[in-house]
């Protein structure tokens, strides 16, 4: 049953959303940071995303809890991405082992991804999520320096 309802879930996801991405839309490409608070946790975590004319593709990288260092952590591909006007939905499977995924359905305004995040399973609380664009970084052009 569990299974016959996350095809579902995501069958609207992509039936709902027409295309990946439309041509004249913003590009969202980059990195964004933001912490999910959940409970009595804080996570911080990292969205990458590489958006073209017709496809979204990215990783959700859990960092770490918050208070303690923050290095490499897990990341998971982001999977059946699409980005309607300024709503960006996306799955992420959070586990193999246990088939566990987390829906995000968030706004993208500002160089900041806002909404929510829940698990895909009946009665699933939604977390408030807010993540704010990195700004990028240039490297000094090596060839000039002689």
């Amino acid at each position: 049953m569990r299974i016959i309802l996350r095809v579902f879930l995501i069958s609207v996801f992509l039936l709902g959303s027409g295309c990946a991405k439309k041509p004249g839309q913003a590009d969202i490409s980059g990195k964004y940071r933001g912490y999910i608070r959940e409970k009595n946790k804080t996570t911080l975590a990292e969205i990458e995303l590489q958006s073209s004319a017709d496809n979204i593709e990215g990783r959700f990288t859990v960092l770490g809890q918050a208070g303690q260092n923050i290095g490499k952590g897990k990341s998971f591909d982001i999977v059946n991405a699409q980005l309607s006007g300024d709503n960006l939905h996306f799955i992420v499977p959070v586990s193999e082992s246990d088939d566990v995924s987390m829906a995000f359905n968030l706004t993208v305004e500002n160089g900041r991804l806002r909404g929510y995040a829940n698990e895909i399973r009946p009665d699933s609380e939604k977390i408030p999520v807010i993540f704010t664009k990195e700004a990028e970084t240039t490297t000094p052009d090596d060839s000039n320096s002689q």
